[in-house]
């Protein structure tokens, strides 16, 4: 072979062209996961320790509450005292302490709450030239109308349960509901605020009972009389009612005179 024939060819070179930049880049790469990785885990170790401290913090505090009044002696006192009823607990003021046990001769005024130990039974009355009328949902209630059906009279008696108000405070809740003793289609005005009036035992106990008065009730006047006795879990109903005056009605005043409560 002649040398012209012989082609020359360098020799490969040792290492890649590659090989000289990879290695300068994995080698600065590989320095700075490190440097991240110490950065990281120093700053989760300062969160845990932080968080620890705030733990035994915590933990180490006195759940005592403060005193608002230092120059209070009662209130660095570790006795328990009775917190204050919310104000959902009543819904109007506390009844009576004591309670009035009815006895025959007495006078129990509105803001005393009656207890009959016996019970106690509202009594009618007579029904004269009155016509006595049944009212479907009201089986119990004596119901009478005069003979030109210009006035009624409403006696009924209904059973309450027992509950922390007092006399005074159930029987304005009852007279409120005036409105319900009228049709649907009244204009009922209200003559002012409830007035006392007195209801006399047939043994000459004297209970007083409110009295609220509305005129536009079914085109007339309606007077509703009420008195509710949660200790004695019965409450008394009355109403009144003339096309034009209960007042001015001299013989439907004369039947609620006549109305009576025996015990």
């Amino acid at each position: 072979m002649s040398p012209r024939d012989y082609e020359f060819r360098p020799p490969e070179p040792r290492f890649p062209k590659d090989s000289e930049t990879k290695p300068a880049a994995e080698d600065a790469a590989a320095r700075r996961r490190p440097r991240g990785l110490v950065i990281g885990s120093v700053l989760s170790g300062f969160v845990v320790i932080a968080l620890v401290v705030a733990l035994v913090m915590l933990w180490g505090n006195s759940t005592e509450p403060v005193a608002l009044d230092p120059d209070n002696d009662a209130a660095e006192t570790t006795e328990p005292t009775e917190s204050a009823p919310e104000e959902t607990d009543l819904i109007g003021p506390d009844a009576t302490n004591p309670p009035h046990t009815v006895a025959p001769g007495d006078v129990v005024p509105i803001d005393v709450d009656a207890y009959f130990p016996e019970d106690v039974t509202l009594v009618p009355p007579e029904l004269g030239d009155w016509s006595e009328q049944q009212i479907i949902n009201r089986p119990d209630q004596f119901t009478a109308v005069s003979p030109d059906y210009s006035a009624t009279i409403e006696v009924w008696q209904t059973s309450v349960f027992n509950t922390p108000q007092s006399d005074e405070a159930l029987t304005h809740a009852q007279l409120n509901r005036v409105s319900d003793e009228c049709s649907s289609g009244s204009n009922v005005t209200q003559q002012g605020e409830p007035v006392v009036d007195t209801l006399t035992g047939t043994d000459d106990t004297k209970l007083e009972v409110l009295v609220s008065k509305v005129t536009g009730c079914n085109g007339g006047e309606l007077w509703l009389i009420e008195r509710v006795m949660p200790l004695t879990q019965v409450r008394f109903h009355i109403v009144l009612w003339d096309a034009y005056s209960v007042a001015d009605n001299e013989e439907l005043i004369a039947m609620y005179e006549q109305v009576a409560f025996e015990f």
